[in-house]
């Protein structure tokens, strides 16, 4: 009996641990479902963020877009205007050279035409700067616009006109004709 007894005591041992072993890979298992929860959560919040950065740069591309060409939807710009456009440039084609005088009086020209040709649909209004050290006393584009309702003395005030600029920008001459 006492070699039964021994059998039945390694019998229980060999129970208990693989009970213990079960626990053990129980617990195991246990933390790697909660890892995987955990890692899938992450993946899933970082999924969401990139989803997030994709749509706001798709917004900010359709944006773009937007500004790229708002001539399409603007109802005031229409084909007399592009053909004006045209026209007005064709004008210059047949001058082998111009010179940048020449064009900055032409540029003008053309702007203040369409601005006025286009005054109750737009809020802007050209200055012809090419000779106004106006910003930080230094530079001088040659064209500016601004508001219409900004009245600046070009000759008394213009170290103010930089606070009111829109959009500015510079003609230079080009090297073969237009």
């Amino acid at each position: 009996m006492a070699t039964n007894g021994g059998e039945e005591e390694t019998v229980r041992k060999l129970i208990e641990k693989q009970l213990d072993e079960k626990e053990t890979t129980n617990q195991v298992m246990k933390r790697l479902q909660d890892e995987l929860a955990k890692i899938k959560s992450e993946a899933e919040e970082i999924e969401l963020i990139e989803e997030t950065k994709c749509q706001d740069e798709l917004e900010k591309l359709k944006g773009e877009l937007e500004k790229v060409t708002p001539l399409k939807d603007n109802n005031y710009f229409d084909d007399n205007i592009s053909n004006y456009i045209e026209h007005y440039s064709n004008q210059f084609s047949s001058y082998p050279k111009l010179n940048e005088e020449e064009i900055q009086k032409g540029f003008d020209q053309l702007i203040v035409n369409l601005l006025n040709t286009s005054n109750n649909s737009t809020s802007l209004k050209y200055l012809n700067t090419s000779s106004s050290y106006y910003l930080e006393n230094k530079f001088n584009p040659n064209c500016t616009f601004i508001y219409k309702n900004i009245n600046i003395d070009m000759d008394q005030e213009k170290s103010c006109l930089q606070h009111f600029v829109v959009c500015l920008g510079n003609l230079i001459s080009p090297h073969v004709s237009l």
